[in-house]
């Protein structure tokens, strides 16, 4: 059953904790019962699980995210590793794509190690990521499973290509991608990583930063292109340019845009106070007036 699969994962342990305020089932009127509490673990496998042996996720004391990967879509092997680990004294949420019912078939309840499941079947990815969010919220369900295709792509311009929104998060030291052409018109590339794209790529592009000078350092893509023409007149605008209204968020509809953002202390300062507004409001946390008392 194992010979195809490949494994991501953590472990969990059970916690009596209350289901958060606006989850489905919290509303529903469920109250405390046993479920999981805590925080990501991780234990990575490369390589596919060898077929002999018995194998379990391991089980520290918190909650894990796991993902499992199948050989082929048809391939049923990772529910039959996953279920039998499961909590079966809480509800599972099962969130299945419409692709994933086509490709796979819909669970049969019958065959469960529990019957006490929840099922959404939805339209499209976006729903599914979206209904097993909402899932993870909420501290009443034992399990939350998602059964969503993936597609791997051969190269990263066939990814490019297909995507409205491409995320570079890398830790690339020297630019490997050559150029933008490959991307849809008007999609839209986080290059969070700042050292993907070669010179070429970020001269064809609408480039915004979060700050001109603090980004054109240390040999990002943008500094490179501006020790290739002598000057930074590519960059269109910052992303303070956009939210305050004076430039628009984008060149026009058909060019790709590339945000480049370096990384700014004002940005930390604004979830902290994100993060000390919501203790506050839920008496969280301890207050210390000062660090320099005495001094």
């Amino acid at each position: 059953m194992a010979r195809g699969l490949s494994l991501v994962a953590g472990g969990a342990a059970p916690a009596r904790v209350r289901p958060a305020k606006n989850c489905a089932l919290a509303k529903a009127g469920v109250q405390s019962v046993p479920a999981l509490a805590g925080t990501f673990g991780a234990l990575r496998a490369s390589e596919s699980l060898p077929s002999q042996g018995n194998w379990s996720l391991p089980a520290p004391s918190f909650p894990t995210l796991s993902e499992l990967f199948a050989s082929h879509p048809r391939d049923g092997g990772w529910t039959g590793f996953l279920l039998p680990q499961t909590n079966t004294e809480n509800p599972i949420l099962w969130v299945q794509e419409r692709m994933a019912v086509l490709e796979s078939g819909r669970i049969h309840p019958p065959g469960l190690p529990s019957r006490n499941l929840i099922h959404v079947e939805t339209r499209d990815a976006r729903d599914a990521l979206w209904a097993m969010e909402e899932g993870l919220r909420c501290a009443a369900l034992s399990t939350v499973i998602g059964d969503v295709p993936i597609e791997v792509c051969a190269s990263p311009e066939d990814v490019m290509a297909k995507a409205a929104v491409i995320s570079f998060a890398t830790t690339a030291v020297q630019p490997t991608i050559a150029g933008v052409s490959a991307c849809r018109p008007g999609a839209t590339v986080l290059h969070v990583s700042l050292r993907d794209l070669m010179p070429e790529a970020i001269l064809q592009a609408d480039n915004v930063v979060d700050d001109v000078d603090h980004v054109m350092r240390a040999q990002t893509s943008v500094h490179l292109a501006q020790q290739k023409v002598g000057n930074h007149d590519f960059v269109r605008c910052t992303l303070a340019d956009i939210l305050l209204g004076t430039q628009p968020a984008r060149r026009d509809a058909t060019s790709v845009a590339v945000f480049s953002p370096f990384g700014l202390g004002v940005l930390d300062l604004a979830v902290a106070k994100l993060a000390v507004r919501h203790a506050r409001a839920k008496d969280r946390g301890v207050r210390i007036d000062g660090f320099f008392a005495g001094t």
